[in-house]
């Protein structure tokens, strides 16, 4: 982890991750590999979570988890943006870029900013188009070895 000073002088805004326990969500950021940033969002007397809700509840913490991050992201406006904590489906990427482009579109105006190109679509894409290629280089390998074992 490196001290950063500035967060307007990072790379990259990262989604470190969120957890839940005991009634308490923990929403974790970061601005390049620098300190954790933490929300904190305390449920007082919440009730166990069930089981049988559990998948469905942490869909929706990592949804806030990605929702509130645009307060932070604001600090530094750096030029990545970044998921450690799970992949995102196009649906998401493309909600979360409407988000930050147009939820923010105000704040880039009276700061001059061009918050174009800073997306999370271009991020999914990328991962999916480097699981594509690797789909198909792999299904290359294998009609190779078929056709020398015949």
């Amino acid at each position: 982890m490196t001290t950063l000073t500035d967060p307007r002088q990072a790379r990259a805004f990262r989604f470190l991750g969120c957890e839940y326990a005991a009634g308490t969500a923990r929403l974790r950021y970061a601005f390049d590999d620098g300190p954790e940033l933490v929300e904190q969002i305390e449920f007082p007397d919440a009730p166990a979570l069930k089981p049988e809700r559990e998948t469905a509840f942490m869909a929706a913490l990592h949804l806030l988890h990605l929702i509130a991050g645009v307060s932070y992201y604001k600090a530094g406006v750096p030029g990545e943006i970044t998921v450690d904590s799970a992949p995102l489906d196009r649906a998401t990427a493309e909600l979360l870029d409407e988000i930050y482009l147009h939820g923010l579109a105000e704040f880039a105006y009276q700061n001059k900013l061009d918050l174009r190109g800073k997306t999370l679509t271009a991020q999914w894409e990328t991962l999916s188009t480097l699981v594509a290629n690797l789909m198909q280089h792999l299904d290359s390998q294998m009609m190779s070895r078929s056709k020398l074992r015949n």
